[in-house]
């Protein structure tokens, strides 16, 4: 059920319908917290679309929260470059640079492309998300 209301408020996110969204992405995390734990990667990427709807509500504090929390999950759960990072370090990334940190948000940048480009096949349209997200930090830098 957490699933699908994640997958549900995803959706509506991605269609602007962000008051849609919340909710169910909210209770869905509340149900992954509760079922699964605050230790379960499942939690961990129900963090990430909080993350993802906060940044973009404007929330950057909250977005942050959400995506470092995500992370620390994941460090505890996951092996070190497992696919599971590069979403959570490029929300970190696109807040730290977007809040005037660009320097430390490039660093999130280059991980998040790191582990894509050896993870992924070349030319795999997921590769160009933290490409793009990478130059918009060394464009806030004038680099």
């Amino acid at each position: 059920m957490a699933i699908s209301q994640i997958n549900l408020g995803a959706l509506l996110l991605r269609k602007t319908r962000y008051a849609e969204a919340e909710p169910l992405i909210r209770e869905g995390l509340e149900i992954n917290r509760r079922v699964l734990g605050n230790e379960h990667f499942t939690t961990a990427g129900s963090l990430v679309q909080l993350a993802d709807l906060l940044y973009i509500k404007g929330d950057y504090q909250g977005a942050e929260g959400a995506a470092r929390e995500s992370l620390q999950i994941l460090n505890r759960t996951l092996p070190q470059g497992n696919i599971a990072f590069a979403a959570p370090l490029m929300h970190v990334g696109l807040i730290l640079n977007k809040t005037g940190r660009s320097r430390q948000g490039e660093k999130h940048m280059r991980q998040a492309l790191e582990i894509r480009t050896r993870l992924l096949p070349a030319g795999n349209p997921s590769i160009g998300i933290p490409e793009g997200a990478l130059g918009e930090c060394l464009t806030t830098q004038k680099r």
